[in-house]
Formats: structure tokens, C-alpha cells, sequence
């Protein structure tokens, strides 16, 4: 078999020039390509991780910030509660004030009442005592209740009975005189003053100045002041014996007062 050295080497020239011209025209466009590409890819690549991390960071702030909205919403809320529990209890207190105070008013005014009661019923009974005492008197002896109060003060006086009853003594100066006053609820008619006299003036020297004066605010009776000695003859303590008596008698459970409200 012949060989046609220049069929080869026309075919390997044409090779040569065919290799040269797929990498001049072809190989080299195509890598270039495919490297541009590549580095295309890894730009994007690069800035989707870049934006990546700013999209974290930018979760991480607002998680950071809702976090910081959750914790003063807490706070707030917290703050809010103690708010509200410290008006409620200071609106618990204020009714509490105003209902004790109400209260107080209310005691006050039934305590007043009460008291104003006491003081008519009071002044009605020892009205009613006097007029009692007044037609008894008469009816019996045909005297007036002042006129026996003066004689049975002036009876007193003379016995020298003892407690409240008893004048200071005068000592051993008979040039020592008390001043004594003499008040009255009513006026005094001359025979009353000079029973008054007699007695005190029984009770040994320096009684020589009396005054007389009027007390018609008070009860029915005598008061006799000499210095700093006091005393009373009067209906008022017989009013309020037998006042705390009815009250005893009112207040007593199983009084028979009380028990009338509750008949068969």
C-alpha cells in the first residue's frame, strides 16, 4: 500500500488550521462566556449573601424592637394595674371615710336627739314632780313646794347635818365675816329670806352679808355659795336618780317595758 505523505500532511494541516480556528472562533467566545457567567453567578451569589445578612440584621433590629415593645407594653400594663389597684383602694377608703363619717353624723344626731329628748323629758317630769309636789303640799299642809324647800333648807342648816350640808365654820375671829349668795330659782318674798337668815346666822358669827339672786335656767331649788363651798337644794339630783331609774328600767333586757313590743 502507498502512502501519500502529502494526503497526511494536507489533513494534518488542515487539523491544525481547523483546532486553531474552533479556539480562535469558538472555544475561547464559549469559555469566555461560561467565565463571564461564572462571575456573574458569584456576584449575585455574593450579594444575595450580602443581603442576606441585612435582611437578619434587619429581623434581629425589629425582633429587637418588638421585644423592647413587648417589655414596656408589660410595664405599662404592670404599671397600669397598680394604678388602678391604688385608685380602687383609695376610692375603698374614701367611702370608707365618708360612710364613717356618715356614721358619726348619724350617731351624733341620734345622740343629739336623745340628748334633747332626755333634756324635755327631763324638764316635763320635773315639771310634772313640781305640780305634784305643789298640789300635795298645798292639799296636805297648805303650803307651797318653795316655801318647804326654804324651811327645810333652813332646817338643815340649823341641825348642822354634816356632807354637802355643812357651811365652813367661821373659826375663832369673830371679826371675820363670809360673803354668802343666795340663788334661787324664783324670787325670794321677804318671810323666805329672813327664815334663810336666821339659819345661817344660828351658825355663828360673820354671816352678816347675804345676796340674793335669781337662777331661773335651772330647776326648781336653793343654792347657797360661800367661797369656795357649795350648797345644793334642789329637785335636779332627785330628777336624774329617777331618770337613770326609768332608763334602767327602759334599757334592762327582759324589762317589761321592752317586752311590750312583742305580745302574743
Amino acid at each position: 500500500m502507498l502512502v501519500d505523505w502529502f494526503t497526511i500532511l494536507a489533513q494534518v494541516a488542515n487539523f491544525l488550521i481547523l483546532v486553531f480556528l474552533l479556539k480562535r472562533f469558538l472555544f475561547t467566545p464559549v469559555l469566555k462566556a461560561i467565565d463571564e457567567r461564572e462571575s456573574k453567578i458569584a456576584r449575585s451569589i455574593q450579594a444575595a449573601e450580602v443581603k442576606m445578612e441585612d435582611a437578619e440584621k434587619t429581623r434581629n433590629l425589629y425582633q429587637e424592637k418588638l421585644e423592647d415593645l413587648e417589655r414596656q407594653k408589660a410595664e405599662r400594663m404592670q404599671e397600669l394595674a397598680e394604678q388602678i389597684e391604688q385608685e380602687r383602694l383609695r376610692k375603698l377608703a374614701l367611702v370608707k371615710t365618708e360612710a364613717e363619717a356618715e356614721s358619726d353624723r348619724y350617731r351624733a344626731a341620734l345622740q343629739t336627739e336623745a340628748d334633747e329628748f332626755a333634756q324635755a323629758f327631763q324638764r316635763q317630769l320635773g315639771t310634772a314632780v313640781m305640780e305634784t309636789l305643789e298640789r300635795t303640799l298645798q292639799d296636805l299642809s297648805g303650803q307651797s313646794l318653795e316655801q318647804r324647800m326654804v324651811e327645810r333648807l333652813a332646817e338643815k342648816l340649823t341641825a348642822h347635818e354634816v356632807d354637802n350640808w355643812q357651811l365652813p365654820a367661821t373659826g375663832t375671829d369673830t371679826e371675820s365675816t363670809h360673803d354668802i349668795r343666795i340663788a334661787s330659782t324664783w324670787p325670794l318674798v321677804p318671810q323666805q329670806r329672813q327664815i334663810l337668815e336666821t339659819a345661817i346666822r344660828s351658825l355663828g358669827p360673820g354671816y352678816d352679808s347675804i345676796q340674793y339672786e335669781l337662777e331661773p335656767a335651772r330647776m326648781c331649788g336653793l343654792t347657797l355659795y360661800s367661797g369656795g363651798t357649795q350648797v345644793d337644794w334642789t329637785i335636779d339630783d332627785y330628777l336624774v336618780s329617777l331618770h337613770e331609774c326609768l332608763d334602767s328600767l327602759v334599757t334592762a333586757p327582759g324589762s317589761k317595758i321592752q317586752g311590750q313590743g312583742t305580745g302574743p
